[in-house]
């Protein structure tokens, strides 16, 4: 067949009749797709393997070889091929990925020879995101050779690089020119004298040493330089309060971060409850701020046998903290109901506590549990907007009709309450007059303290008094089992003309009813792959 009806037959397939430019998007996206914040470059896909577009058709190839963003995209992991996508890049702007190639079986560094990096060097004025992710030690070097202006760089990560002389103090690099960076990530650096890193919407500082953490009034400095970040994540890298107690920083009067476009704040893995309380209240946060607070349960962050932890978490005065002054619904879950109730399950090898905030919702994730929690919880918080409560733990102790009596009082305007697997103290306590009067939804756990009895003395004043349940749910508990006593058809019967809609006796409430919208967060689940990696 003649080479020209050949490459007239090519043309008839629809896909080879999309515009040149939306093919050449989505090679794009197939070569470099769009990646969340922060994301690890230590695992990214090989670019190199993208580019096979390259070799279907003609069509494509003369595509692919016209699109030059199709090639700015320099991996040292392909060392061989880092001159050959500097040379077709020709003058596109540069995403540059410093790394060692990791196999099945084994890591080759990658980062050895000079020429190749002098290369990359050579075009910073081309760079507009620069990752340093390797598997090896190559010392400072590595990153010092950056010395030339970097006008162009938008996103900078670094990370695992050892051998620098005094790990917290980055190296001056791109001769403290970077007027447009945007996105920054940083592990294990805590200052970076002579780098100017301002007017950042991403931030990522992440493992640094506990002794060499910032003080706050020097991590607050650094915030207030970046008014307009958007995405805020502090993992192993919150404020160091023995350097503050040793200073007598404590009571000295601090301007606060104004941080109006946050919307995400992620704290993992933090000094102490107390280090975080103290960053919290010097920030000023619009309500739209998704706020997350993790650490391992084996940290017992949260506490071990009482609330204080807890309560020390949240600052005494939250009016500058719009996630925390707007709030409305309080859930607090052990990891099992967590899982059975509202879908989370557990990333990773290790089970984290788990504190998140979004869209005016609170949930509390931990095995962790006492007496005072609610109640330390809702002390800090603005209790009288809170209008849902769930509350389902399996162990620790069982809250009295006292206990949740003074909850009620606090929390007057509740409007739905889920009390989960013992509910009968919550129930008792709901018999007093004048408690929750606008209580719509209730949902409890058969038990059998739970009777029928005790449920219709809870929803027949309201009923007499014109202000009946629109909803009652009864999970199916233990009075299933041989010998427990069951709601009968008459309470059944009394229930149904008490409240709006009974649902009696339902296996388990609904997934989407209780899960987290926010969790787990890009940080956290960043932060498994990265460790992971490492």
């Amino acid at each position: 067949m003649p080479e020209a009806l050949k490459y007239a037959r090519n043309a008839i397939p629809r896909i080879n009749t999309i515009p040149v430019e939306v093919l050449a998007h989505i090679f794009k996206m197939v070569v470099n797709p769009t990646q969340r914040f922060p994301h690890s470059y230590a695992t990214h896909p090989d670019p190199v393997d993208g580019l096979h577009v390259s070799q279907v058709c003609r069509h494509w190839r003369n595509v692919a070889f016209g699109f030059l963003e199709l090639w700015s995209t320099v991996d040292t992991s392909r060392p061989m091929s880092v001159n050959v996508m500097l040379s077709r890049a020709r003058g596109a702007p540069l995403k540059v990925i410093l790394r060692d190639r990791v196999n099945d079986d084994c890591v080759a560094p990658c980062l050895k020879d000079t020429g190749v990096l002098m290369d990359i060097v050579d075009e910073s004025h081309r760079v507009e995101e620069l990752h340093i992710e390797p598997k090896y030690s190559y010392g400072s070097l590595l990153i010092e050779r950056f010395n030339q202006p970097a006008p162009n760089l938008r996103a900078l990560t670094i990370d695992n690089v050892e051998g620098v002389s005094s790990r917290a103090y980055l190296p001056r690099m791109f001769d403290g020119c970077t007027p447009r960076l945007r996105r920054l990530t940083l592990g294990g650096f805590t200052y970076w004298k002579g780098n100017t890193f301002s007017g950042l919407t991403h931030l990522c500082l992440h493992d640094h040493s506990p002794e060499s953490r910032r003080t706050l009034s020097s991590l607050l400095q650094f915030l207030q330089s970046s008014p307009s970040l958007q995405e805020l994540a502090l993992i192993a890298a919150d404020i160091n309060l023995e350097v503050e107690r040793d200073q007598s920083l404590f009571n000295v009067q601090l301007q606060p971060a104004v941080l109006s476009s946050l919307r995400t704040l992620d704290i993992g893995h933090s000094f102490s409850p107390q280090a975080t309380a103290r960053l919290l209240s010097h920030l000023i946060l619009p309500p739209s701020t998704t706020l997350n607070i993790w650490a391992n349960a084996s940290s017992q962050f949260f506490g071990r046998n009482n609330g204080a932890r807890l309560a020390n978490l949240i600052p005494s005065d939250i009016i500058k903290l719009g996630p925390l002054r707007t709030l409305h619904t309080v859930r607090i879950m052990d990891h099992k109901y967590a899982a059975q109730l509202a879908g989370v399950q557990a990333l990773g090898s290790k089970t984290m506590d788990v504190l998140s905030v979004h869209d005016g919702v609170l949930h509390l994730i931990s095995d962790f549990w006492s007496l005072e929690v609610l109640e330390s919880l809702l002390k800090k918080l603005h209790a009288q907007n809170i209008r849902e409560i769930t509350l389902a733990v399996s162990a620790g102790e069982f809250l009295s009709a006292d206990a949740w009596t003074r909850i009620f009082r606090r929390a007057d305007g509740l409007e739905r309450l889920t009390v989960l697997p013992r509910s009968s103290g919550a129930l008792l306590a709901l018999r007093t007059p004048g408690v929750c009067p606008r209580l719509s939804e209730l949902t409890v756990w058969e038990e059998r303290c739970c009777t029928g009895i005790l449920l219709l003395s809870v929803v027949s004043p309201r009923a007499d008094a014109g202000r009946p349940l629109d909803r009652l749910k009864v999970l199916q508990g233990i009075s299933a089992a041989p010998g427990s006593p069951h709601l009968d058809d008459y309470s059944e019967r009394q229930l149904k003309e008490c409240v709006r809609k009974l649902e009696y006796k339902v296996a388990l409430a609904e997934e989407k009813d209780l899960a987290p919208t926010a969790w787990p967060s890009d940080a956290y689940r960043w932060n498994l792959v990265a460790r992971a990696g490492k």
